[in-house]
């Protein structure tokens, strides 16, 4: 896959990420409180009692008007209502317009499309099982060098226990010298250079330690990246198949619309035949050419839609659908050209 491929199936699950966040922001917004159904319902209530309210203070004074004294109620009730149902339309208006919003990203998502080129799914596949066998050889490396640590640390431990043991029978036979036994200054020259040797093994063995211990953190920044690039092309695989199966269903659909559109114009010519062949013969050829359950002929609808734009199929083809009318009057049309009148 080029890079230019790489780069417009991005943007497309870009697109479509977006698209879907989106849709997830006006869920949100549609089921906070100030928006929904019955906070909607109650401000609706509100802004009607708010209503009845200023038209019962204004019904009180039909006839002679509002007085001065009573102006300022007038106006309160006046404003209160008009705030209300302000605050009622808007909630409605705001409701309205994302579920609009809503449906319209919904049937852009539906139909949101990825026109895979020759070659270019077998790619898209071929990369993503790449990545999960990079992923999978450092997982696999990773676990060698959690063991090669494991036994440094097992090298380790068993070398401090030695170096212990030691220093117990230095102390040993520095407390004989001290105290006139048998032991002497060429004991304690053999058992230091012992522990020195040890010392300097267990530096060299911390050492490997630390550089296995570096080596694995590495590696495992390397599984995440590996597992981040493992999951985006997982991500764009799915994609690919699924389009390249819609791809695949369009091709087909349009045979089978082709071939639905073509067995309703036949069936309607079977009826049709049947329809003629029982008004010439006046009952003596009673054949049925079609029977009750081909009428009620039934094909599932095709609802993806082809690319060249071909006919979906309806889901029944009835008397309604097919018109058996035309080609009867045809059949009869064709009959009487060759000269046979009934």
């Amino acid at each position: 896959m080029t890079k230019k491929d790489e780069n417009t199936l991005s943007k497309h699950l870009a697109e479509k990420q977006k698209i879907e966040n989106r849709l997830e922001e006006i869920q949100v917004e549609l089921d906070s409180s100030q928006i929904a159904p019955g906070a909607i319902s109650k401000m609706g209530m509100e802004a009607g009692d708010a209503r009845m309210r200023f038209e019962s203070f204004i019904s009180q004074y039909s006839n002679t008007g509002v007085p001065e004294n009573r102006r300022s109620e007038y106006d309160r009730l006046e404003s209160v209502f008009e705030a209300a149902a302000e605050r009622s339309i808007a909630a409605k208006n705001k409701r309205n317009s994302l579920k609009n919003e809503q449906e319209e990203l919904k049937q852009n998502l539906l139909e949101m499309r990825y026109q895979l080129a020759e070659g270019e799914l077998i790619t898209i596949i071929q990369n993503y099982q790449h990545a999960e066998t990079q992923k999978t050889a450092l997982i696999k490396t990773i676990a060698e060098h959690e063991k090669k640590k494991e036994t440094i640390q097992q090298v380790i431990d068993s070398g401090e226990n030695t170096i212990n043991s030691l220093m117990e029978k230095r102390q040993d036979i520095l407390a004989n010298m001290a105290t006139g036994i048998n032991d002497t200054p060429t004991s304690l020259d053999s058992i230091d250079s012992e522990i020195n040797e040890l010392i300097v093994s267990q530096n060299t063995e911390q050492q490997s330690l630390d550089n296995a211990e570096d080596t694995i953190t590495g590696l495992n920044a390397l599984l995440n990246d590996a597992e981040q690039k493992a999951k985006a092309l997982r991500l764009e695989a799915h994609e690919a198949v699924c389009h390249h199966l819609i791809d695949r269903a369009n091709i087909v659909g349009e045979r089978y619309s082709n071939a639905a559109a073509q067995l309703g114009q036949n069936f309607a010519e079977l009826q049709a035949l049947m329809n003629v062949l029982e008004s010439v013969s006046e009952g003596d050829f009673p054949v049925k050419i079609t029977t009750y359950d081909a009428y009620r002929l039934y094909v599932p609808a095709f609802s993806i839609g082809s690319p060249s734009g071909a006919q979906r199929t309806d889901g029944l083809l009835n008397p309604d659908q097919i018109n058996v009318h035309s080609v009867v009057q045809a059949e009869r049309d064709n009959l009487k050209e060759m000269g046979f009148v009934w």
